[in-house]
């Protein structure tokens, strides 16, 4: 969940734009870029930056308003991430228009902090 904004879930009604493409549950299905949050346009480019060819993102995966779609989701869950190359976490926005933090100059506040400890050199990079 994504604070306080209600989270940009997939409804039936998404399935009917022309633009892009995304499996779901043996099925290609079409979404309109613009309705998609910053976040996951970030991460789309992150997977296309890593030559990966999939991306699994919950709410574009499972249809939100099909009951017999989420059940069927969930059971499959633990294969999904077994067949996972890796996994992107964007866990510190405000809502699904916060983008991937770190992806953009800018777009992370990073302090460093330095010192030393009996005569060694330390230094603390805090996120």
């Amino acid at each position: 969940m994504w604070g306080p904004v209600r989270p940009f879930t997939l409804k039936k009604l998404d399935l009917v734009a022309p633009r892009y493409e995304t499996r779901q549950l043996g099925v290609y299905v079409r979404l309109e870029r613009k309705k998609l949050p910053r976040t996951i346009i970030d991460v789309m480019a992150v997977v296309k930056a890593l030559k990966q060819r999939y991306l699994w993102v919950d709410c574009l995966c499972i249809v939100q308003d099909g009951l017999d779609e989420i059940k069927t989701a969930v059971h499959a869950m633990d294969r999904v991430f077994k067949a996972a190359a890796l996994t992107l976490i964007s866990a510190d926005g405000g809502s699904a228009q916060s983008g991937f933090t770190g992806l953009y100059p800018g777009s992370r506040n990073v302090e460093t902090l330095t010192g030393s400890v009996e005569g060694i050199s330390a230094e603390l990079v805090m996120d």
